[in-house]
């Protein structure tokens, strides 16, 4: 009864009137073995936290309840509101955290074990943060920054409105990254040793670096004739690519409107 309890659906499709604090422990099918956490919310901010437990626990929160508390019409208060729709499952140490609510918004906190890979995604008002987390780490918001604290592994992270601000421990040798967002500055703080290929762009802001990176300008140009017109076209690109070390890992950083700093990890 235990084994089919641990692999079976936790929670699905619960109509929850979330109180502040709210928590479940979720325990994992497989104990102490890797497993994925997947939060798909569409209004609210995610923090998760890797600690030393061999489960996971998910607390959530209505963003809106205590403000619809005091609202009153016709002289009359309002004593319940709209029910917060929250899914959240296990399956294969694979937890799914999920919510369709585009008007209840919900503030959500995970701890896990620290050898977890991530996949996180929020939309509106979506502060992403993530400390202690060592795997492969999938980020992503639209309106809302996103932090990543003391990770190892590797990280794909990208927002339209927010700063990105992420310091890596250790990195996956040969691991690709990539770092995107508008309206945003990137930090990215990586260990003294680091090893990759950079390739950089922001349209109306700066790139600094206390790295010594070997600049390559010639991978910024293209030239080439058209057979059939005869024109010679040579095209400029507003990336910038360069090496740190040997160069084993591709490191992509974008933004539009914001500075990007590569520095090393004090």
């Amino acid at each position: 009864m235990k084994s089919m309890f641990l692999f079976c659906l936790l929670l699905l499709g619960l109509n929850l009137s979330a109180q502040k604090g709210e928590s479940i422990d979720v325990p994992l099918s497989q104990p102490g073995k890797r497993g994925l956490l997947i939060v798909d919310i569409k209004k609210g901010p995610i923090k998760v936290k890797g600690t030393a437990r061999q489960d996971v626990l998910v607390r959530y929160n209505s963003l809106s309840e205590d403000d619809e508390m005091n609202e009153t019409r016709n002289g009359l208060k309002k004593i319940a509101s709209g029910g917060l729709n929250l899914s959240i499952t296990e399956k294969d140490n694979i937890v799914s955290v999920d919510s369709d609510s585009w008007n209840k918004g919900v503030e959500i906190y995970v701890e896990i074990p620290m050898d977890f890979d991530l996949k996180i995604e929020s939309y509106n008002d979506g502060d992403l943060s993530v400390e202690n987390v060592k795997g492969e780490l999938e980020l992503e918001s639209y309106n809302g920054q996103i932090e990543a604290e003391n990770i190892s592994g590797s990280l794909v992270a990208s927002t339209y409105n927010g700063d990105i601000r992420v310091h890596f421990n250790t990195i996956t040798t040969d691991a690709s990254m990539a770092f995107s967002t508008y309206n945003g500055d990137i930090d990215l703080k990586f260990p003294t040793n680091l090893s990759a290929k950079l390739k950089m762009r922001s349209d109306a802001g700066d790139i600094y670096s206390d790295y010594d990176i070997k600049l390559n300008k010639k991978a910024n140009r293209e030239s080439k004739k058209d057979a059939h017109s005869g024109v010679f076209k040579v095209s400029i690109e507003k990336w910038t690519h360069g090496t740190v070390g040997s160069g084993s890992a591709e490191i992509v950083a974008k933004t539009y409107n914001g500075d990007i700093l590569v520095q090393k990890s004090k």
